[in-house]
């Protein structure tokens, strides 16, 4: 990765040379003062104008450090990363689903279910920190990145919705006091799953984007 001059380098430089320029106008005669003037006001405005396509020459340079390949590379490597996340929230909802199933045929006692569903709440959690430490890859383009970067708040939000209702489905099944019968359990946790549930994660249009891209 190529290094890149600070723009407070180029700011340092232009006080420099307005610092020299005002005490020369003053020892020039006065009939000099002018070309001092002109090239001031010459200066100043390339200056300045010189500044922002510099740093958007520096964002390509960025940009473009990384071959195709590894840009690819990156992607794939990332992506597995990212179905195993998938796959955890799928695994988080199934187990919650055999659970209400057990419930509502009573195949499990109420102290056996908030073990089950305190065992749900663990993965669930983990699950859900190790979505939260996923990145885009930094070998990608900023555009590419910010696609990665929607995909994983919608996923997370997804993930946050499910954590939501097993902990709910926890506090319900751990509620010493209640004394509702199991298929009237289950009928609550259903009820959380409706209330709760989030809207159908689609990230197939921004993964089509990203692979095209990429031209994968």
């Amino acid at each position: 990765m190529q290094l890149n001059h600070s723009p407070h380098n180029e700011i340092t430089v232009l006080l420099l040379i307005v610092i020299l320029l005002v005490p020369a106008m003053l020892i020039f005669r006065r009939k000099n003062r002018w070309k001092l003037l002109l090239a001031l006001f010459i200066v100043v405005p390339l200056f300045v104008a010189y500044m922002p396509a510099k740093q958007q020459q520096t964002v390509v340079q960025l940009e473009s450090n990384f071959t195709l390949e590894q840009q690819q590379t990156a992607f794939q490597k990332w992506f597995k990363q990212y179905q195993l996340s998938l796959d955890n929230l799928d695994k988080t909802l199934l187990a919650f689903q055999q659970l209400v199933q057990q419930l509502e045929a009573e195949e499990l006692s109420k102290a056996a279910a908030a073990e089950e569903a305190a065992a749900i709440r663990r993965n669930a959690k983990a699950y859900h920190q190790e979505l939260a430490q996923l990145m885009p890859p930094p070998e990608l383009a900023l555009t590419e990145q910010e696609l990665i970067s929607a995909i994983l708040r919608d996923t997370q939000s997804v993930s946050s919705a499910h954590l939501l209702i097993i902990e709910q489905t926890a506090t319900l099944l751990q509620d010493e006091q209640s004394s509702a019968k199991l298929p009237v359990l289950a009928n609550e946790l259903k009820k959380l799953l409706v209330l709760n549930n989030p809207a159908y994660l689609d990230i197939m249009p921004k993964l089509i984007a990203l692979k095209t891209g990429l031209k994968l």
